[in-house]
């Protein structure tokens, strides 16, 4: 566990393990059934469309043959209406398969995959007001989340999402956005830039960026600003980096803005997003790679709120 002084990482490489082997063992026995079960039905589905498709084709090209037909031998000029009729029924003819799988009940794979974490649930797409503005956010005029996985772990809340933000007409960039709700607040107010992005100054005027070294070579990808100029020890270790870092990593994000203010803890990781398994027709639900990569990422965030509740102690 985590020591107040030297900061160790909280993880065991046991109990990592024993996870990675809770999650095949459920993958395997709840999550692969339902894909096989999905698939047969979205090849039963597609074979029926095929099928529709090049019947309703086949009937095109013999009504269009009968129209010519009767134009060269009895003389009669080809109108559109004549293609129309015909053209509306392979149009119906070809969908119908497509109606019927989208009224299909299937069980939702990805809500699955969730209920490995508890009680949590997905999201899609909404918009958030354009006063959540916090200083680690690119600059917007509003935000829409795509899509949002929330729960609770050890007494937090959390929410990740694939974050669009938008500047009038204009996309202002996107993202991963993480936000972890604690039941008590830090110490401190941190806020961490990447150094290989920017920060806007009149945004945290009230903060001072840490002047004293960390001695902790991980702590070099970013800025870091307090409002009275003061290292927090406590937050700021070595441990609290590499996780943070981790976290970057697993979702392969170029850049990573951090903010800790009263109970909250978001990180925002720029041209990142999460992973989501969609029903449709076309794509067969057999991503092992993705869900397991999706759940490296929220297993990383699980971690890093037990070292969060380690470091408030």
């Amino acid at each position: 566990m985590v020591q107040n002084n030297e900061c160790n990482s909280a993880e065991m490489p046991n109990e990592q393990q024993e996870y990675v082997d809770e999650f095949t063992n459920y993958f395997d026995n709840k999550i692969v059934p339902l894909i096989e079960q999905g698939n047969i039905v979205k090849d039963k589905f597609r074979s029926i469309f095929w099928t529709s498709f090049w019947t309703a084709i086949a009937l095109l090209c013999v009504n269009g043959l009968f129209v010519l037909f009767k134009a060269l031998i009895y003389h009669k000029s080809v109108t559109i209406g004549q293609f129309w009729f015909v053209f509306l029924i392979a149009a119906l003819f070809a969908l119908e398969p497509l109606l019927s799988y989208r009224k299909e009940k299937k069980t939702d794979i990805f809500g699955v995959f969730l209920q490995f974490f508890g009680d949590w649930k997905h999201e899609e797409e909404y918009k958030i007001l354009p006063e959540y503005q916090y200083p680690i956010l690119p600059t917007h005029d509003a935000l829409t989340i795509t899509h949002q996985v929330s729960g609770s772990y050890s007494g937090a809340e959390i929410k990740i999402g694939n974050a669009i933000f938008h500047n009038g007409k204009k996309s202002g960039g996107k993202g991963v956005l993480i936000d972890i709700s604690f039941l008590s607040p830090f110490t401190s107010a941190i806020l961490l830039f990447d150094k290989s992005g920017f920060h806007r100054s009149d945004k945290i005027s009230r903060f001072q960026q840490i002047k004293e070294e960390i001695p902790i070579p991980s702590s070099n990808y970013f800025k870091i600003f307090t409002p009275d100029a003061s290292v927090p020890h406590d937050i700021l270790c070595s441990a609290f980096f590499e996780k943070i870092l981790d976290i970057k990593d697993d979702f392969k994000s170029r850049k990573m803005n951090v903010m800790l203010q009263d109970s909250h803890l978001l990180i925002v990781l720029e041209n990142a997003d999460i992973y989501f398994n969609t029903d449709s027709l076309w794509n067969k639900s057999d991503n092992k790679i993705r869900f397991e990569q999706l759940n490296k990422q929220i297993s990383d965030i699980l971690y890093l709120v037990d070292l969060m509740h380690e470091l408030q102690r």
